[in-house]
């Protein structure tokens, strides 16, 4: 019998651990651009977010996503995060 793995990814905010499907998904390509990554494909560094809103105010607030790229990351990417999130 051959077993699935279970993906688990970790939150940068909250760090808990759930299914890479139940994250928001932030990409730093090759270029150093940074992207959301919605269907969890794209190549590059990623680092995964919850989907809700206090989760991105702590992200915000602790520079959550500075920390895991290991650079200044835009504020635009916050704005697109948290606009997918109001949807």
């Amino acid at each position: 019998m051959i077993k699935k793995v279970i993906e688990l990814r970790t939150c940068i905010a909250c760090r808990t651990h759930k299914h890479k499907s139940e994250f928001i998904r932030i990409v730093r390509d090759t270029n150093g651009n940074f992207s959301i990554d919605s269907r969890g494909k794209i190549q590059g560094h990623g680092a995964y977010l919850c989907k809700n809103l206090e989760c991105l105010k702590r992200a915000k607030k602790s520079h959550g996503l500075d920390r895991a790229f290991k650079s200044k990351v835009d504020s635009t990417i916050y704005d697109a995060i948290e606009s997918i999130l109001q949807n």
